[in-house]
């Protein structure tokens, strides 16, 4: 049976591996992630919010980190994708909203003392009917 501490050390690994898929460039997402995926939807909901106070509890994260980390859960929330799987692509490759939030995941890494290193991807987002 697995601690507190454990799942949240899991969790805490999904975080920053999900910062580092938020924060590569869409050649590198398209290579890390299986081709059968929607590649918006996995790359947004990739950010594990409802675990960040697990995280937090076991002391993993300081206080100020969870804000900033739930700061930018609301961006990434904020997103409004075009309909067009293509255009969504695109937005991803050049838009400045995927820009900024790709800026914003590497400071975040950096302010949990981590690097951008090519993410490493253990579970998908499946969407429910």
């Amino acid at each position: 049976m697995k601690t507190d501490k454990k799942i949240a050390e899991y969790w805490y690994e999904e975080l920053v591996d999900s910062l580092r898929l938020i924060s590569s460039e869409l050649e590198v997402q398209e290579a890390v992630l299986p081709e059968f995926v929607h590649i918006p939807d996995e790359v947004l909901n990739s950010f594990p919010i409802d675990s960040l106070h697990t995280i937090s509890n076991q002391g993993l994260i300081s206080d100020a980190q969870l804000k900033a980390l739930v700061e930018f859960d609301s961006l990434l929330e904020e997103i409004d994708l075009p309909s067009d799987y293509d255009d969504m692509l695109e937005m991803m490759r050049s838009g400045s909203e995927f820009r900024c939030l790709r800026e914003k995941a590497i400071r975040l890494l950096e302010n949990l003392g981590h690097k951008y290193e090519k993410p490493n991807i253990n579970a998908i987002y499946i969407k429910g009917s």
